[in-house]
């Protein structure tokens, strides 16, 4: 009973193949308006949108990229400041910036009209974002019960105003690297991050941070390696 409540739940919750089109036009809407600052400029989202985790509430993070190496942090404002004012004339939305004040470089929060997708752009002053981001893609690829416990946990830290990083509490993002670490315990999936795994899919794009990539691989891989329960339900776990 337990097991088809969760797989109900999952079913509910992830992103339909509607929002994820609505993100994706939204990310060429940002891009436009980007670009509109300077040609030069790219975008990369990142975020529960596209890691497997998120469902049709959530918004999309979005980082700017191809900014000049030497730009200074006013000159970074400036940049973040020139988009908003594109936004709220060509777009004609309300834009935030939360943090202006606290933070050094401030991150732009607003709406697409076009598809109704909350965004948060911001500069790439993370660099393991993207990464995290795959890195919990590749998981979600890697066995289904990987989808439906994550969400499980993260529906139910929300229901109970726990995930967020800003009031003290784990991150979203936290609670669902610890289910997914109690499944490498139980023997259901393996360490990404193991140099061990599958050494010859293994990459660092960005230092720090490799894993190994490729789900037709790791699957050859867990088969081969065995010991792993295939057969365990997600409610049993």
């Amino acid at each position: 009973a337990l097991n088809r409540e969760l797989l109900a739940l999952w079913k509910r919750l992830r992103c339909s193949r509607r929002h994820m089109d609505l993100v994706e036009r939204t990310v060429d809407n940002v891009r436009d308006v980007v670009q509109m600052v300077d040609v030069r400029l790219d975008v990369e989202p990142f975020g529960s949108a596209f890691n497997g985790f998120g469902n049709d509430s959530s918004d999309v993070d979005i980082r700017i990229l191809n900014l000049p190496a030497d730009l200074s942090s006013r000159g970074k404002v400036q940049v973040i400041d020139a988009i908003a004012r594109i936004l709220r004339r060509s777009w004609r939305c309300r834009v935030s910036v939360p943090g202006r004040g606290r933070i050094r470089v401030p991150v732009l929060r607003f709406r697409d009209p076009q598809t109704g997708i909350d965004v948060d752009l911001s500069l790439p002053l993370n660099a393991y974002a993207p990464e995290n981001t795959a890195l919990l893609a590749e998981y979600a690829a890697l066995d289904q019960r990987v989808c439906i416990l994550g969400h499980a946990i993260k529906y139910w830290a929300k229901q109970r105003e726990i995930a967020d990083a800003s009031t003290g509490n784990l991150s979203s993002y936290s609670f669902v690297l610890l289910a997914i670490y109690y499944l490498q315990r139980r023997s259901i999936v393996p360490s990404l991050q193991s140099r061990e795994v599958v050494g010859r899919t293994w990459q660092e794009r960005v230092p720090g941070a490799g894993f190994s990539r490729g789900t037709r691989e790791l699957h050859e891989y867990m088969r081969h390696r065995g010991g792993f329960d295939r057969k365990a339900s997600a409610g049993s776990l």
